[in-house]
C-alpha cells in the first residue's frame, strides 16, 4: 500500500501560518489521495498527530517518523508512507 497526505501549520501558536493553495490540495487529494491537515505545529500533540498517521499507515512499522524539534520550525509537511508485505527472492 502507498499512503500520502500533506500537513501544514495553522499559526495557532506563534502566528505563522501557511496555507495550500486549493488547486494543489484539489490536486493532491484526487492524483495522491493525500489530505491536507492543518495543526498547530508548536503544540505538544503535532508531532503526535502526524506519528500516529505514520504508524496506522505503516501497520505499526513506523511509529515515530518526526519530533517537536524537527516539527517546530517547519511549515510544511509531505510525507508518503509504503507498506509491501511480500517474501524476498
Amino acid at each position: 500500500s502507498i499512503q500520502n497526505s500533506i500537513w501544514n501549520t495553522n499559526g495557532a501558536t506563534d502566528g505563522r501560518v501557511f496555507r495550500y493553495d486549493e488547486t494543489f490540495k484539489v490536486l493532491a487529494l484526487k492524483h495522491y489521495g493525500a489530505k491536507a491537515t492543518a495543526l498547530d505545529f508548536k503544540s505538544s500533540s503535532a508531532p503526535k498527530v502526524i506519528n500516529k498517521w505514520a504508524e496506522d499507515k505503516t501497520y505499526g512499522l513506523v511509529k515515530e517518523i518526526i519530533n517537536a524539534d524537527a516539527l517546530n520550525p517547519l511549515l510544511w509537511v509531505i510525507m508518503n508512507a509504503s507498506y509491501v508485505e511480500a517474501t524476498w527472492a
